[in-house]
């Protein structure tokens, strides 16, 4: 931003996504801030940083409120490159990883939930019905031998045999739905409520697989860092994520889409659903896991500084 050709750095607001906290930018905002940058950390309801118990988080906008009270707080017009959101500026939305629920929450997803070894279909059952009691659309599967399939699982040779029902499935998709993200029943842990029949309050990424989900090229140490860090996401709040508002408002701000390469989270085909269904204004590439703020700190530096 110039004025009176005058440079002013910018002002960026860090938001983590969905188990994260304002934690996981410590490198990118130590690079920002070395660069003359104002940075802001902001840890959403239930985050690492807030005294909020995520199982209490029942609507998004108890989620994001951390968020919009920060933004409301910041001076109208904004402070050497603060922007004022409700007029035209040089506004940045940096979006990757599992932030993307605060973009797609204007489309509704369809979740397609894939169990683990010795399961079937029916262990989503609460997954199943807090997911549809919110607009969304659900199938589960039954791989060969799982669940009520026909199938005697003493004739599964072979993991192409196994997974046949899914790939079946995925391949009548339309597209625009192919590609969602799903996760195994074995790699997540659900919260439920007081009652055992109660729906999840939250979902957690077991520590056993986090690693090779999320950062598999990141120093291992800070793999470590973010286990003990990492906290449950708010089941309700993330699945019932949604925009309000004019499109020709929203798009005042100027969004940017950072591909990240080699994510095992979202895969590339996943990130391209995201990006068709709300185009942002820019889409950039890294060739990074799902946690460049960890693997490639300097890389994701060079690329929000282009992108200004």
């Amino acid at each position: 931003m110039q004025a009176d050709g005058e440079v002013y750095k910018e002002h960026f607001v860090l938001l983590h996504g969905a188990g994260h906290g304002a934690w996981c930018w410590f490198k990118l905002a130590s690079l920002l801030q070395a660069s003359g940058h104002r940075v802001s950390c902001v840890d959403l309801a239930g985050a690492a940083g807030s005294l909020v118990d995520p199982n209490s988080v029942s609507s998004f906008d108890q989620y994001d409120a951390p968020l919009v009270d920060f933004m409301a707080a910041l001076p109208d017009g904004g402070y050497k490159g603060v922007p004022d959101l409700s007029e035209f500026g040089d506004v940045y939305d940096l979006t990757f990883g599992l932030g993307e629920a605060r973009l797609m929450g204007m489309a509704k997803e369809h979740f397609v939930l894939v169990h683990g070894e010795g399961h079937g279909a029916w262990c989503w059952f609460k997954l199943r019905w807090l997911l549809e009691g919110s607009g969304y659309r659900v199938t589960c599967i039954d791989l060969s031998g799982g669940g009520v399939d026909p199938t005697d699982p003493n004739t599964v040779r072979s993991f192409k045999q196994y997974d046949k029902p899914l790939i079946d499935l995925v391949s009548t998709l339309p597209e625009g739905e192919k590609g969602l993200p799903a996760l195994a029943e074995n790699e997540i842990e659900l919260t439920h409520g007081a009652a055992p029949d109660d729906p999840p309050t939250t979902i957690a990424l077991r520590p056993e697989f986090q690693r090779d989900r999320q950062s598999q090229q990141s120093p291992e140490e800070e793999s470590v860092l973010a286990s003990m860090l990492m906290r449950p996401w708010p089941a309700a709040a993330i699945s019932t994520a949604s925009f309000e508002g004019d499109d020709e408002r929203l798009n005042r701000i100027k969004r940017i889409f950072i591909k990240t390469e080699r994510d095992h989270m979202l895969d590339p085909e996943q990130q391209d659903s995201m990006i068709k269904k709300w185009p942002p204004s820019e889409v950039l590439a890294i060739d990074t896991d799902h946690s460049p703020f960890f693997s490639a700190p300097e890389q994701l530096f060079n690329l929000i500084v282009k992108s200004l």
